[in-house]
């Protein structure tokens, strides 16, 4: 008898399972190893793209409309922090992003630099030059940022330490029971005078602009503040003056354009104790502490 042909074997169709069997069609382990081979390859090349092609070994990180530069690896001997990155401002660069780098020994800071945070350029032991773009940009900067620089070691022998036109470091050898900041400063750094126990009484130019956090708090001897009559201050941190157990007088300016006054800026000082609980004056400026940052 003959044999009979399937139905799904006629028109020379053989599909699968005919007979019986499977035929098995799969990726088999030389093809995975392939293709993971090749994703590899792709991802090691992008990487290396990415870290070859941003400039000057830099990291970014955007906040808002602004960017920050919150890392660096490289041995470039002359660094610049550029303006601008993808069309918006570097404002600013964060804690400890330099710190320690021993090839760097210039920098050149962009027009739109505001605001250095603590200890951005400690101990690099080369770094003996820093240029701004912009001298009127630069405001906010914190502590120990430069120590353990040639750029900070140069300036030893003055009674200020500065940066542009930030005054970020007292020398208390060479300093005055009387002090009088500058008529050239634009802002005064964070804990620029913290715990100077010589200073009395210190006169501000009117042309400053910012107060950095604790830029004078706890000098055991301060007991007088001067402002002019009309100053351009726009900016006192938080506990810029506080903790000063003689601070007694504030000659407090008129007229200012004052933004903000940061928390707890006089506390614990004998003038602060001689006002209401809720709320003090600094010249023509009522502050309601329930009210402020």
């Amino acid at each position: 008898m003959p044999r009979r042909i399937p139905k799904h074997h006629k028109d020379g169709v053989h599909p699968i399972g005919a007979y019986g069997k499977k035929d098995h069609v799969g990726i088999g382990a030389a093809e995975i190893a392939l293709f993971a081979f090749l994703i590899i390859g792709i991802l090691v090349t992008a990487l290396a793209y990415y870290y070859v092609s941003r400039p000057a070994g830099l990291t970014y990180e955007m906040v808002g409309g602004e960017v920050h530069i919150i890392d660096y690896e490289g041995n470039d001997v002359s660094l610049v922090i550029p303006a601008t990155r993808e069309g918006r401002p570097v404002t600013r660069i964060r804690e400890g992003v330099f710190e320690g780098n021993a090839a760097i020994e210039s920098v050149t800071l962009g027009e739109n630099l505001r605001t250095i945070d603590d200890r951005a350029f400690k101990d690099m032991e080369n770094l003996d030059t820093v240029h701004l773009e912009d001298e009127t940009a630069l405001l906010e900067v914190g502590t120990d940022v430069f120590s353990g620089t040639p750029f900070d070691a140069a300036q030893d022998d003055d009674m200020f330490a500065f940066v542009g036109r930030v005054l970020y470091r007292v020398n208390e050898a060479h300093v005055d029971r009387n002090v009088s900041i500058p008529e050239e400063t634009l802002a005064i750094a964070k804990e620029a005078f913290y715990d100077i126990d010589t200073i009395e009484s210190v006169t501000f130019n009117p042309g400053l602009l910012f107060i950095g956090e604790r830029a004078f708090a706890r000098m055991n001897s301060l007991n007088v503040l001067s402002f002019e009559t009309t100053i351009d201050l726009l900016v006192i941190s938080r506990e810029a003056f506080a903790y000063n157990a003689m601070l007694e007088t504030i000659e407090a300016p008129i007229e200012s354009p004052i933004e903000r006054i940061g928390s707890d800026a006089f506390k614990d000082t004998p003038w602060r104790a001689m006002q209401d609980p809720e709320f003090y004056h600094f010249g023509n400026i009522r502050v309601e502490e329930s009210r402020i940052d």
